[in-house]
């Protein structure tokens, strides 16, 4: 599934359309291109980790529990807290206890702008023009 979503950024991104000759190519945009990592959060809601002391790739399709994908602001505090934590799993772990700590604070947002002010999340993510063109196209 995320091979095709590689294909339609190099398609879209170099007007290129690759072969299945081009997998070792498909496989190495997958694991290290960040662009294609804000391209897949932004236009398919995926999450991206790639470990590489053990080659470990895992792709997360991201929604809240009753199966809604997020919403722009949601994947820009997502995908920051990723990037500043290094993982979706630190991230997760990092949440938890931080909610854990502030269960006086019910209000999602505010626990979310909260936990952004405390770890030190920007609460902007710069998208380069080019990209947003990329990941808003049809």
């Amino acid at each position: 599934m995320a091979i095709n979503y590689v294909k339609e950024y190099v398609k879209k991104k170099d007007g290129v359309e690759w072969t299945g000759q081009d997998r070792p190519r498909y496989l190495h945009i997958l694991k290290n291109d960040k662009e294609f990592h804000v391209f897949a959060c932004f236009r398919y809601g995926l999450i991206i980790d790639y470990n590489k002391n053990n080659d470990e790739l895992d792709i997360t399709e991201v929604k809240d529990a009753s199966g809604r994908k997020y919403t722009k602001d949601e994947l820009v505090f997502l995908k920051s807290s990723i990037d500043r934590l290094g993982s979706l799993k630190e991230f997760l772990k990092a949440y938890k206890e931080f909610k854990s700590q502030h269960s006086n604070i019910k209000n999602i947002e505010e626990l979310n702008k909260e936990f952004k002010k405390e770890m030190g999340i920007p609460t902007i993510m710069p998208i380069p023009r080019y990209l947003n063109e990329l990941i808003n196209s049809t």
